[in-house]
């Protein structure tokens, strides 16, 4: 198990950016489970709300904020989106 998550985590400058970003790897390692139990219904696809959700949150008091706000300029928005997914369990 955690397939994707071990070879992506085998690379030094991805466990780092999970550690700074997402409170290391076992973050990544649950979203990986629980989407190993789904059955994709309908393509994934970005939210509509994407756009204003991010302004609204990077414009929050909330410690993880100013963390947010650097990984956002760094990359320029191309990677970070709120998506929707339709799916049910197997």
């Amino acid at each position: 198990m955690f397939t994707f998550t071990n070879k992506f985590i085998s690379n030094e400058k991805n466990m780092e950016f999970l550690k700074t970003h997402m409170m290391g790897p076992n973050a990544m390692r649950l979203s990986e489970e629980l989407a190993s139990h789904l059955e994709i219904i309908v393509n994934i696809s970005e939210m509509q709300s994407t756009q204003e959700a991010w302004s609204e949150w990077l414009k929050a008091y909330h410690p993880v904020v100013a963390g947010d706000i650097k990984m956002m300029e760094a990359e320029g928005g191309k990677y970070f989106n709120i998506i929707q997914l339709i799916a049910k369990v197997k």
